[in-house]
């Protein structure tokens, strides 16, 4: 599997085509994705300027750009990614997703913090 999810944007804002990581990462099926509008998977963090930013790349009014964005997976978790999207011949854009763990601190199991609280009593001493 890859590690990047892409995915393809028509001039209107629907996705085309992507492929199993960004599914995965989203917790969709392919068909649930292809023709959904992208800026639906946008969290509301990120307000408007990210869906301002994707509709001027769709209509050909704006370069290439990466960034960092919060999506909604389907069980409406945030999921943080970076993106670089490309403009596409004839309208349209393609995307690639990272996933990115800055959200490890909420998933730390008990044994982490128990290892990283032992160790900085070593250090401490």
């Amino acid at each position: 599997m890859a590690a990047l999810g892409i995915c393809t944007v028509s001039p209107g804002g629907t996705i085309l085509s992507c492929n199993a990581a960004i599914c995965n990462m989203l917790g969709h099926g392919r068909q649930e994705l292809d023709g959904t509008i992208f800026a639906e998977l946008l969290d509301t963090a990120d307000g408007d300027w990210a869906r301002q930013r994707f509709a001027a790349l769709a209509a050909g009014g704006s370069a290439e750009f990466d960034c960092q964005l919060t999506l909604r997976s389907k069980s409406g978790r945030p999921v943080l990614a970076s993106c670089a999207a490309s403009p596409l011949p004839g309208g349209g854009f393609s995307l690639a997703l990272s996933r990115l763990r800055a959200d490890r601190h909420e998933r730390l199991s008990l044994n982490d913090a128990t290892s990283t609280v032992g160790s900085l009593v070593t250090l401490l001493g």
